[in-house]
């Protein structure tokens, strides 16, 4: 009987790099709500300047005062879930981005490591599919085994001599 994972076998971690992943997501939300502030704003002088425009009769005045307040609280209204959908679609955009990006270097920094490791065998790089710097494995796989093999043979010369 197979064992039953615990919870950190079953979910991926939200950020695997902090250090990199959390200023990316500090900057993209930053301009997202920048950008709302400034249509915000914008969005209450329009309607605010408009009011003075009802100096119409008292009847047509209410109308036109009441239909003003209206629109301005439908297009915040519709500001409101813009501003939020766009937070929710951009921060998991981001992550995702950010994570094909992080797990190479992350991966370049274990592998670095465990190479300069004595006595342990020289492991093969890789990344995933899908992952940002993707032709790096390859060259640095090639470079190592040159490298090993420039050693070796020189190492046998050297005995040789």
């Amino acid at each position: 009987m197979k064992p039953t994972p615990g919870p950190r076998q079953i979910r991926k971690k939200f950020l695997i790099f902090p250090k990199f992943q959390v200023p990316v997501l500090v900057v993209n939300l930053s301009v997202i709500f920048v950008m709302a502030g400034i249509i915000w704003i914008g969005m209450q002088n329009a309607f605010s300047d408009l009011k003075p425009a009802a100096g119409l009769s008292d009847g047509e005045r209410e109308f036109y005062l009441r239909y003003l307040e209206y629109q301005a609280f439908n297009l915040q209204r519709a500001l409101l879930w813009a501003l939020g959908v766009g937070v929710v679609v951009s921060t998991i955009c981001t992550v995702v981005i950010t994570h094909r990006f992080s797990g190479p270097l992350l991966r370049l920094r274990s592998y670095f490591k465990d190479l300069s490791q004595d006595g342990k065998p020289i492991p093969q790089l890789s990344f995933r599919d899908g992952d940002y710097l993707s032709d790096l494995p390859p060259l640095i796989n090639d470079a190592i085994e040159r490298s090993v093999n420039q050693a070796r043979d020189q190492a046998r010369d050297k005995k040789a001599s």
